[in-house]
């Protein structure tokens, strides 16, 4: 572990002693415990951004995809489906 000092005003430094008397934790557990929680969010923002940034760049890899023709192999799979039911007899 390293020893890193922080400056706190009156305010926080009371609300942080009483916080950790109320849970029986010290102040260094509770500060640890708050700068993990802050990692964690901000990492979880990174890959947001980078997912988002994948979609938009992803966004433009199929310029001649046609949702109707999909709509209509979605269409014809459903219909040979249902024919190969009938011929099973179910």
């Amino acid at each position: 572990m390293r020893r890193t000092q922080i400056y706190l005003d009156e305010d926080q430094s009371a609300r942080l002693d009483a916080r950790a008397a109320i849970e029986g934790r010290t102040r260094s557990d509770l500060i640890r415990s708050a700068v993990d929680s802050f990692l964690e969010e901000s990492d979880e923002q990174v890959r947001l951004q980078k997912f988002r940034e994948g979609v938009l760049a992803a966004a433009g890899a199929a310029p001649d995809f046609d949702v109707h023709g999909l709509e209509a192999m979605k269409d014809a799979s459903r219909r040979r489906l249902q024919e190969i039911a009938r011929a099973l007899g179910n």
